[in-house]
């Protein structure tokens, strides 16, 4: 019996420490989620002006060829 539960007390400390490493985790990655959000906005800004650029060069390029 008393085997029985110190396996259950390891079982739970090791699930505990599970849950606090993923508790950090979580909170590292909350701290990131900002700037994670303006790294996604300026690059969507970047890859809009480079199609708008690519876009007038097209236009550009046909009146060329006319």
């Amino acid at each position: 019996m008393n085997a029985g539960i110190e396996e259950l007390e390891k079982s739970l400390s090791v699930e505990q420490r599970r849950l606090s490493e993923y508790k950090r985790e979580l909170d590292r990655l909350e701290e990131k989620r900002p700037i994670v959000i303006e790294n996604i906005q300026e690059t969507e800004s970047k890859v809009f002006e480079i199609e708008d650029a690519i876009a007038v060069l097209k236009k550009f390029n046909r009146g060329d060829g006319e």
